[in-house]
């Protein structure tokens, strides 16, 4: 068994096959991400972009991406290490940056409290909306994981909104805080 593995190894034949069939098996995944989103547009254009749309078009990009990378190994592995080299100096100084910067950390944590806010106000709208439609079936589980997430997000938002009197509590309420407010409802959710 070794000594296959070493002849596969040693032998650009069978790297090039392996790659260039890696290559086909996600061009094949990507197209068919891609007739599934089409298909499902064709049929149900007034839904919008559905969870499932959504899905199908990551999976295209994702696996059309992965197809490329596997379809021009030879040029990837052929880059300099010098660019690579430039890359990684050039985002170790942006990071560096921004890390010391307390106007982007507070952009950053403000950012991530609209974001969670906005997750929270739609899992609100979601809850209202269903709700209204179906309210002879009581607390299903779908209501029930629209109302755990708008309380879930809402605390996200909470806390990286007042990020700055958070970090002034001591560890142990952050870490009830964090842990228990916040990892109880996402266990419940999922």
């Amino acid at each position: 068994m070794t000594k296959w593995w070493d002849n596969v190894n040693e032998s650009t034949q069978w790297q090039d096959g392996i790659f260039f069939s890696l290559c086909g098996a996600y061009a094949l995944v990507s197209a068919i991400a891609l007739v599934q989103l089409v298909r499902i547009q064709m049929r149900t254009r007034e839904y919008g972009w559905t969870t499932q749309k959504v899905f199908h078009l990551l999976n295209f990009v994702v696996h059309g991406v992965r197809a490329v990378l596997f379809g021009f190994h030879h040029q990837v592995f052929l880059m300099h290490p010098k660019i690579a080299q430039i890359f990684v100096t050039a985002m170790t100084k942006w990071w560096d940056n921004v890390n010391e910067s307390t106007q982007w950390q507070d952009g950053i944590f403000f950012s991530l409290c609209g974001a969670y806010a906005l997750v929270s106000a739609i899992a609100l709208v979601q809850l209202v909306r269903i709700q209204m439609r179906t309210r002879e079936y009581g607390w299903t589980t779908q209501k029930v994981f629209h109302l755990l997430n708008f309380v879930v997000h809402g605390v996200r938002a909470v806390l990286f909104g007042f990020q700055h009197q958070v970090f002034l509590m001591h560890p142990k309420v952050r870490f009830c805080i964090g842990f228990d407010v916040y990892s109880s409802p996402i266990f419940l959710i999922y």
